[in-house]
């Protein structure tokens, strides 16, 4: 019974740290691949995807890492965080942006009568 309770009060720093490694991890991984990907095929759906990642891991490392001061005056943390809430609803807004053109690209490409990989004249 004892032994329940301490890992259940010791849980939350453990799915905490899961997290901000997890989305850390998800959001270089998306990053590195819409980087190459913008590399390859110059899509303007891969930059928002980038600028998403790339503003979301700043702002897990800033909240995580970058706390403000406890001495701080209540303006000043009022300011902190609406800065912080107005970057989260950009990278949210730019990564949807990203996800929903290259959806539309990819269901583009399906309502064409020849597969994107093949010639017009080769048979599947």
């Amino acid at each position: 019974m004892l032994g329940g309770i301490y890992v259940a009060m010791n849980i939350e720093p453990l799915l905490h740290n899961a997290a901000i490694v997890t989305t850390t991890s998800i959001n270089i991984l998306v990053l590195v691949f819409s980087l190459m990907a913008y590399c390859r095929t110059r899509m303007k759906t891969f930059v928002f995807l980038v600028g998403g990642c790339a503003i979301a891991i700043f702002l897990i490392a800033a909240s995580n890492f970058g706390k403000p001061s406890p001495n701080l005056n209540p303006d000043g943390y009022r300011e902190y965080m609406n800065l912080y809430y107005v970057a989260t609803i950009v990278s949210v807004g730019m990564s949807g942006l990203g996800i929903l053109l290259l959806i539309r690209h990819i269901l583009r490409m399906f309502e064409r009568k020849t597969p994107p990989n093949s010639e017009p004249g080769c048979k599947s």
